[in-house]
């Protein structure tokens, strides 16, 4: 549920869609960054994902993220 517990202060999202595979979706945050988050599905089953390493903007080399367009895709700038 949203609001406080565990130490961390959660966010609750809601599918507007009824044909998803989420019931809802939690983010527990400590001090704005992400600690966890829990999902729950439409078979009542929960998940909860623990982020324990998390980065903010770490630094990241030019060679990480390299795009190649697609063979027939069109490039678009605006």
């Amino acid at each position: 549920e949203a609001g406080a517990h565990d130490g961390l202060e959660w966010l609750k999202a809601t599918p507007k869609a009824k044909d998803t595979t989420f019931e809802q979706i939690g983010i527990g945050l400590k001090d704005g960054t992400p600690q966890a988050m829990e999902l729950k599905d439409n078979f009542g089953q929960t998940v909860m994902l623990k982020f324990t390493s998390f980065q903010r903007n770490p630094a990241l080399g030019a060679q990480t993220f390299k795009f190649e367009v697609p063979k027939g895709a069109e490039v678009v700038n605006q």
